[in-house]
């Protein structure tokens, strides 16, 4: 069973932190964490989906941090957006290989593209996405 799970995107301001507080608000038991490949190192989550997880009932405190080896290494499973994104950590960290994977991968291998910068209607169908795939992992997975 998975008991660590990480979350990652690009920045770790949007997606990766919504995705984290969707999780650990849903599945209270585990310990969710979130980073980026490129994050913006101690930015508050962004303020769009912010309000959005707000708007849900969903809290959230984050501060984005870079994704380094010591998480890697704890993380029982790895959940990426993009594909680029798993290869990108197997790259770096070709020990990963087996507990990375695309969020949405239990719904044809959908991506979530990156809101950051963009209009509402981006963010909003960032989160819904995010949303529906991790009840898919909570339906598959995360019993």
């Amino acid at each position: 069973m998975f008991k660590r799970v990480l979350f990652v995107c690009m920045g770790n301001i949007c997606r990766s932190p919504a995705a984290e507080a969707i999780l650990q608000h849903a599945r209270p038991e585990l310990k969710v964490s979130s980073a980026g490949l490129d994050a913006f190192v101690g930015e508050l989550v962004d303020e769009e989906i912010e309000n959005i997880l707000n708007k849900h009932e969903i809290p959230v405190r984050h501060f984005a941090r870079q994704l380094d080896t010591g998480m890697v290494r704890r993380a029982d499973l790895i959940i990426v957006m993009e594909k680029f994104q798993e290869d990108a950590i197997l790259e770096e960290h070709p020990e990963a290989r087996g507990k990375v994977v695309l969020l949405g991968k239990w719904n044809e291998d959908e991506e979530i593209e990156d809101p950051y910068m963009r209009s509402q209607h981006t963010y909003s169908k960032a989160y819904k996405k995010i949303k529906h795939n991790i009840d898919i992992w909570c339906e598959k997975v995360f019993i």
